[in-house]
């Protein structure tokens, strides 16, 4: 059937109009000529069309909400608490009912290394009169705030698709975004913060630095190395640090006006001193309540690690790291370097993360694989994200073919994580997958109703402890144990990870074969210790841990307001080991 004939001038006749978005066929000119229309000078055209329709592209909205809803999707799957998780909220419910952040209610430790989680938990308790929902909603809003925030920060629809499929399909970023921890709490805040900081110049270079102090100041209450991250980035997109014309900062400083010059200054003193002055606040804080700088566990592995066992274990965390998860490892080498190889702006960004990947290595990593990683992969996800080479059509198929390739040859894959998952696997010795170790005791797809969580025997030990009224009790698993075992059973942790004195002695055995030189080893409690627990008084035999414990037990467990006591924290503070003579005890 003939189309519809259309009659113009030759010198009228237009061109299509390319629409936007790839057709899959293109529409059929055919035109005739007639003796008639060629003496007007008129061309006679027919269109017809294909049975081939016109694709649209996809809009990037709807691209955005799909790789949200993929995220969310295996955030749902793969959703726990770790027994370490329980060690906070077990604080949490302390203070809920009133007895202080404390561990064991008759003493001050500190067993949470993230102040500000430590208070989001606080609150869920309060809210919710629970603790496994209310952490578990906390969690997947703050790592589903994270995501949203990266996803749309893509300049291209690849990108939109790679920050998606690289946060999904890592292994470590999706363990660690529900495991009760407040790791999800600095993913939030590091975007917050690396966002602010690339789009700064977009709105002037005064008017976000209120918020980029803010997010840094937070993101160190949450986690304090993230200081290696925000100062660099401060220090170089600063006003004062700001080039204009190609001249150097001193000299533009010099040439601007007088009040331009001093808001310059401002600026740049409250973006460095807001950050800094927050951690020094709790710093205060901490010394004053608990009479440690740092929590037990640090504490601890200070007592038991050189600085060769550090560098040993850190090569061994980043071995494991490459193992387990290679898509972080290569979305970090590829999204720090890329800002150095293109001299871009964010090169101070990536300089910060890549400090925080020094420091996280170099101080032995952890007994958890790739924890503390996924930080600094926040930041290699925004850098790749922003790249506007990826417009390219050429560079689509290699990148995703990439991510694929890394997201098959990894051990564990996200996307198909059941309900089953952990259930058959080995003990793990060395540096562990935490997920794999407790999922089936605290997995969101393994909820039943009527069921208690954590579904742990080291819980069901715990809950019977509390029945039969025990005063002092140890176990393996503290964290399930004592959640289990309530607010009347002081738990004993051989380790020391919620004990001062403790975690204040030596190691009494040497590493075991195959396992890790980050985890914690039991210390022998010494003679008289037990029995001070019991009587709550002073009751060691070796005079020099007995002055020693004298000064803790002031410290910890007398009042707050005590003469005296503030002076004796700050000393203890300083005092990270015991006294060198009472490393012996009970065998």
């Amino acid at each position: 059937m003939q189309g519809r004939v259309e009659a113009r001038p030759l010198h009228q006749e237009r061109r299509p109009t390319q629409r936007r978005g790839r057709a899959s066929a293109r529409p059929t000119r055919v035109r005739t000529r007639d003796p008639f229309t060629a003496k007007l000078g008129v061309r006679r055209r027919r269109l017809t069309f294909s049975r081939a329709t016109y694709t649209p592209p996809v809009p990037r909205r709807l691209l955005i909400a799909y790789g949200f809803l993929l995220f969310l999707a295996v955030l749902l799957r793969t959703a726990w608490l770790s027994d370490h998780a329980y060690l906070a909220l077990r604080t949490a419910d302390n203070a809920a009912w009133g007895l202080g952040f404390r561990w064991n209610p008759a003493e001050r430790a500190q067993v949470f290394d993230q102040p500000l989680w430590m208070l989001g938990l606080y609150l869920a308790r309060m809210l919710t009169g629970e603790v496994y929902y209310g952490t578990l909603v906390l969690s997947m809003a703050c790592a589903l705030a994270a995501a949203w925030l990266l996803v749309r920060q893509a300049a291209t629809p690849l990108g939109i698709v790679l920050a998606a499929l690289l946060l999904t399909l890592s292994p470590t970023f999706v363990s660690y975004s529900t495991s009760g921890l407040g790791t999800p709490l600095v993913h939030l805040l590091v975007a917050a913060f690396a966002i602010g900081a690339c789009n700064r110049g977009e709105t002037g270079s005064h008017t976000r630095w209120g918020f980029i102090a803010t997010m840094a100041a937070l993101a160190a209450l949450t986690d304090a190395l993230t200081l290696l991250i925000t100062l660099p980035v401060i220090g170089r997109h600063s006003p004062l640090a700001s080039r204009e014309g190609g001249q150097p900062p001193s000299q533009t400083w010099r040439q601007s006006p007088p009040d331009a010059r001093g808001l310059s200054l401002v600026s740049l003193t409250l973006s460095l001193a807001i950050p800094v002055t927050a951690l020094l606040l709790w710093a205060a804080l901490a010394i004053y309540y608990y009479g440690s700088l740092v929590p037990m566990a640090t504490l601890a592995r200070l007592n038991q690690l050189t600085p060769a066992d550090r560098l040993h274990a850190g090569a061994a965390f980043l071995a494991d790291a490459v193992r387990r998860d290679p898509i972080l490892v290569a979305t970090l080498i590829v999204g720090l370097a890329l800002p150095f190889v293109q001299r871009t702006a964010e090169r101070a960004l990536a300089a910060g993360a890549l400090l925080y990947t020094v420091a996280i290595v170099a101080t032995g990593g952890s007994t958890w694989s790739g924890y503390g990683l996924t930080i600094p992969f926040v930041v290699a996800v925004l850098v790749i994200a922003r790249q506007p080479a990826l417009a390219m059509r050429r560079i689509a198929a290699p990148a995703l073919a990439a991510v694929a390739i890394l997201a098959v040859i990894a051990p564990v894959h996200t996307i198909a994580s059941h309900a089953q998952y952990g259930l058959y696997a080995p003990p793990q010795v060395g540096i562990i997958d935490p997920r794999l170790q407790d999922y089936q005791a605290t997995g969101l797809m393994r909820v039943r109703r009527n069921q208690w969580f954590p579904d742990h025997p080291e819980s069901i030990r715990g809950l019977q402890a509390g029945e039969a009224q025990q005063a002092i009790a140890a176990s393996p698993r503290p964290g399930f144990f004592g959640y289990a075992a309530g607010r009347s059973v002081h738990v004993l942790d051989p380790t020391g990870l919620g004990d001062p004195l403790l975690a204040r002695l030596p190691p009494s055995s040497p590493v075991p074969p195959g396992h890790s030189i980050m985890e914690l080893r039991p210390r022998t409690p010494p003679d008289g210790y037990i029995e001070s627990l019991l009587a709550d008084r002073n009751a060691i035999t070796n005079p020099a841990l007995a002055a020693f414990y004298e000064r803790v037990r002031f410290v910890t467990r007398g009042q707050l307001q005590a003469r005296g006591r503030a002076t004796n924290a700050a000393l203890l503070a300083l005092d990270r080991r015991a006294p060198a003579s009472s490393a012996g005890g009970r065998n």
